[in-house]
């Protein structure tokens, strides 16, 4: 048996830096996210090792700074991820969501 309902959520918050002259402008926060495997498979036959995991990369594109939350959501099973990557203008930045489900589930 193999789970693949693994739902990945961030939450977008904007750190405060310093404000730009009041003619500068400044588009919405944004930052992009990828994840490789998109879905995370987990064995949980008698014997599996009841884990699985993605590697993901979250980026910036803004000129500014963002601090990053993220939740990971994975009905049932247990997950371990970052709370939080704070990036700089353009920057980018892997991590690493692990998951583990039950015997038999």
């Amino acid at each position: 048996m193999r789970l693949n309902s693994i739902v990945l959520v961030l939450i977008l918050s904007i750190s405060f830096i310093p404000l730009p002259p009041a003619q500068a402008q400044i588009g919405a926060p944004d930052v992009n996210l990828q994840c490789s495997p998109s879905n995370i498979p987990i064995d949980v036959y008698p014997g599996a090792d009841l884990t699985g995991y993605t590697i993901c990369t979250v980026s910036n594109p803004n000129s500014y700074q963002e601090k990053i939350s993220i939740e990971v959501t994975a009905d049932g099973l247990a997950t371990s991820a970052p709370s939080s990557i704070t990036l700089g203008p353009n920057a980018e930045e892997d991590f690493q969501v692990t998951v583990r489900g039950e015997q038999n589930m």
